[in-house]
């Protein structure tokens, strides 16, 4: 019993350790990450501070990775803005707001507020209104045809419009701070040029089959009266421009019955085969008058 009980001595504490570990090694690791995230956020701060947007950005992205606080959230909008980031600052700074107003620190409220305000007016937007069935995509990204403008980077924004399928419309614009692009599109259907195409060479070989018919027709009394002053069959030479007047008749009625075939039949072939509808886009310039946003509009 006394062997029992100096082993249950010497298990105990073992035992009583192992439990107590992963509680304990948790509290470390997070501890730790705790300190790196203080001296990431030091650091991109200090970056910022320095003019080195872009990779104080890099810093506070990991520190808000870590964890999210109105604080850290805020510098990041900030770095990003300065960054030229400004889409992704203005959600960084909402977020940020949101997150002070609903669970403090409420001295975070103010000064989140103040960002936004003059963040806003300095990020570029693209309206684009397409009339018609179809989408629209701002750079590759899907987005509502809607008057409501959408907020973009600066720099050159690629505005593609699909209808049934197929890209009818593209445009690479230039988004620039404080400015409004408006793109308007009009998608409408409109025939196909075979179908008129078509219709052209049946016309040109109807008319073809026509004159082969009038020119036949001439043809045949031309050669009633030659019968009726040659009835042997031979002519005098007095006759001769009778005989080739009537030659040429035939060869006109063979010329123009054999191309008014082949023309008619093509033209058939053309419209039948043509698409019927084909679609397009039709863009269009007008001058900017807007509320609250300086300088100019371009619609393409």
């Amino acid at each position: 019993m006394r062997f029992g009980w100096r082993v249950f001595a010497l298990v105990f504490p073992l035992i009583a350790g192992l439990s107590l570990a992963p509680s304990g090694l948790a509290q470390a690791s997070g501890t730790a990450a705790e300190a790196r995230r203080t001296a990431l956020f030091e650091e991109g701060r200090t970056l910022h501070l320095k003019g080195q947007h872009a990779e104080a950005v890099e810093k506070l992205s990991e520190v808000v990775r870590i964890r999210k606080s109105p604080q850290a959230l805020r510098a990041l909008g900030l770095a990003e803005s300065a960054a030229g980031k400004l889409v992704a600052a203005m959600g960084h700074l909402r977020a940020a707001l949101q997150m002070a107003t609903e669970s403090g620190p409420a001295s975070e409220v103010a000064p989140t507020k103040t960002a936004l305000e003059e963040l806003s007016p300095r990020v570029p937007r693209v309206r684009v209104v397409m009339t018609g069935e179809g989408s629209v995509l701002v750079d590759e990204v899907a987005v509502a045809s809607t008057a409501e403008p959408i907020e973009v980077d600066p720099g050159a924004r690629t505005i593609t419009a699909r209808a049934a399928g197929k890209v009818v419309f593209t445009k690479v614009v230039q988004a620039v701070e404080r400015e409004v692009v408006e793109v308007r599109i009009e998608v409408a259907a409109t025939g196909s040029l075979r179908r008129p195409l078509g219709i052209g060479l049946a016309a040109a070989g109807g008319a073809g089959l026509v004159v082969g018919a009038i020119t036949g027709i001439l043809a045949i009394g031309a050669h009633d009266d030659l019968e009726k002053k040659c009835p042997t069959g031979v002519c005098p030479r007095s006759e001769q421009p009778s005989i080739d007047g009537f030659h040429a008749l035939g060869t006109a009625s063979t010329v123009g019955l054999v191309a008014g075939g082949v023309l008619a039949a093509a033209g058939a072939v053309v419209f039948f085969t043509a698409p019927r509808v084909a679609l397009g886009a039709r863009v269009q310039v007008t001058p900017f008058v807007g509320v609250g946003a300086a300088g100019a509009r371009v619609v393409f």
